[in-house]
């Protein structure tokens, strides 16, 4: 029995490690979504410093693929918002990329209200944005700085998006 019990536990603990970090986009879309309502509170890691008048912690919660992903908190009691960064190697990847965060976010929050946004002069390369009826909101971008494509999606209140 104890032999039998010595090898099923590390089995189940391995398992256990393999499903964490095999977490859907969706599933880890919901969590961010669902991190809105703590202003991210529970979700800071580390301190990482200021970033024009934002502290800047690292995130428990992460997208699947993502370089990076961070939570701001804004020094003057404005709401908190998370957010993730992708990098692409050129334009079609930069869209690629893109059209695959846009679905899988539409995916993870059926009955959001969803909205590709016209394109602004100097703004970001696409746009798309989601709201529900509580005051959640998402806002997925490219940017493109000379060349160096950045695709972030973005969580948090609408009042979030409003006060920045």
């Amino acid at each position: 029995m104890r032999r039998l019990r010595s090898l099923l536990i590390p089995i189940a603990l391995g398992f256990l490690i393999a499903c964490e970090r095999g977490q859907s986009a969706t599933q880890a879309i919901g969590q961010f979504a669902a991190a809105e309502d703590g202003a991210f509170a529970a979700e800071r890691g580390a301190y990482r410093g200021e970033v024009k008048g934002l502290l800047y912690y690292e995130t428990t919660l992460q997208l699947p693929g993502a370089a990076s992903c961070a939570v701001y908190t804004p020094a003057r009691g404005k709401p908190a918002f998370g957010t993730c960064d992708f990098f692409a190697t050129d334009a079609d990847d930069a869209q690629r990329i893109y059209q695959q965060w846009k679905q899988n976010t539409i995916a993870a929050l059926p009955g959001w209200k969803t909205a590709e946004l016209a394109h602004v002069p100097n703004g970001p390369v696409a746009a798309f944005q989601g709201v529900d009826d509580k005051q959640h909101a998402v806002y997925l971008y490219i940017v493109d700085d000379a060349g160096k494509y950045r695709i972030t999606e973005t969580f948090g209140t609408t009042s979030a998006f409003a006060s920045h």
